[in-house]
């Protein structure tokens, strides 16, 4: 990757910061090592609903889809501890991050603006599931490297 690609990847760590807060920003850096773990256990769940659950439930897929991995996605975060970054290049970005002034959040929502921001989410949650059924899980995109 070139150096401008890691200017653009320091300036848009900058932005999260400022826009959602440090330390959201420090953990979204954490979670990129959930992207293949989650993208295994969701592939597990479409296995699961397409072969099991039409003779266990009358659920539909997408009504407990998106929670039980959030809920996967909490067990990994537990499981790992503090720090996640093993790959250097979060790392040092980690390091940057932390070490820098802490930003607070510019943006912040009430519970209606959550509600909005859920119900306008709905049906592109749905479309996924249901792609995804259809489709199976694609393999999660390889994280960005300098290297």
């Amino acid at each position: 990757m070139s150096f401008s690609a890691g200017a653009a990847l320091l300036e848009a760590d900058d932005a999260a910061a400022r826009t959602a807060s440090s330390e959201a920003a420090v953990a979204a850096l954490n979670d990129q090592d959930l992207a293949r773990p989650v993208c295994v256990e969701a592939h597990r769940m479409v296995i699961e609903k397409k072969t099991l659950a039409p003779r266990r439930s009358t659920r539909s897929p997408q009504q407990d889809f998106w929670e039980n991995l959030a809920r996967q996605a909490a067990r990994l975060r537990e499981q790992r501890g503090g720090d996640a970054t093993q790959d250097s290049l979060n790392a040092s970005r980690v390091a940057r991050l932390s070490a820098a002034p802490r930003c607070q959040e510019a943006i912040t929502l009430d519970e209606p603006g959550l509600t909005r921001i859920a119900d306008e989410l709905r049906r592109p949650e749905k479309a996924v599931v249901d792609k995804m059924m259809r489709d199976g899980v694609a393999e999660p995109p390889q994280p960005i490297s300098l290297r």
